[in-house]
């Protein structure tokens, strides 16, 4: 029974799977309307238009690439995303 009880618990134990918009947490997007620090924007994330707001209170430029670090209610805050240098 004691060899046993990590393949049970290995069975027995759920694997949590983020859904809704967990899923949509650390994802990128594109901007739609530029994100005023004051009136925010939109960003666009997948085929939905979300109201965003910028969380360091920058402005970002419609085009830009942005990261989403939280979703409260209907507003999605993001960040731009670092450009990465190939060596």
């Amino acid at each position: 029974l004691i060899l046993l009880m990590p393949v049970v618990k290995k069975h027995l134990k759920p694997k949590l799977v983020a859904t809704n918009t967990d899923a949509l947490v650390g994802r990128t997007c594109t901007v739609t309307e530029d994100i005023d620090p004051v009136e925010g924007g939109r960003v666009k994330l997948g085929d939905v238009t979300w109201s965003a707001r910028s969380e360091h209170g920058d402005e970002i430029p419609a085009g830009a690439r942005v990261k989403v670090l939280k979703i409260q209610g209907a507003k999605v805050f993001v960040e731009t995303v670092k450009k990465e240098v190939e060596v």
